[in-house]
């Protein structure tokens, strides 16, 4: 079964001190205190069987990373693999394997507009 959210990623990095990370630390911190929008996301990409894949509240921070910044998904793969704040906003530890393009794309296209 899918995980609503991680609880403790592995291996995160403190915040960076510039504009864009405490933006970012901002929404993370407001989303952290609103945890049903991670599990309304669950429900609409979460699968009963299978590799349990990224959580419901991993899926809505990368589609808002990808909507902030007009990502493709080419780019949002790129810039998760390679950025510590990125990853550290959508809850990825430094030895966390980052979903591939093609995963991204399956998982944010199954997030309804009423979620």
């Amino acid at each position: 079964m899918r995980e609503t959210h991680k609880i403790q990623p592995t291996l995160v990095e403190p915040w960076l001190d510039v504009p864009h990370a405490k933006e970012l630390k901002a929404v993370s911190d407001l989303l952290d205190n609103h945890p049903t929008i991670g599990e309304r996301v669950t429900q609409d990409i979460g699968r009963k069987s299978g590799r349990p894949g990224m959580t419901g509240d991993q899926a809505f921070r990368i589609l808002i990373l990808k909507q902030l910044n007009e990502f493709s998904y080419d780019e949002l793969a790129f810039h998760l693999a390679d950025s510590q704040t990125y990853r550290r906003f959508c809850g990825f530890g430094l030895t966390d394997t980052i979903p591939k393009r093609s995963t991204l794309a399956e998982n944010l296209k199954r997030i309804s507009a009423e979620t």
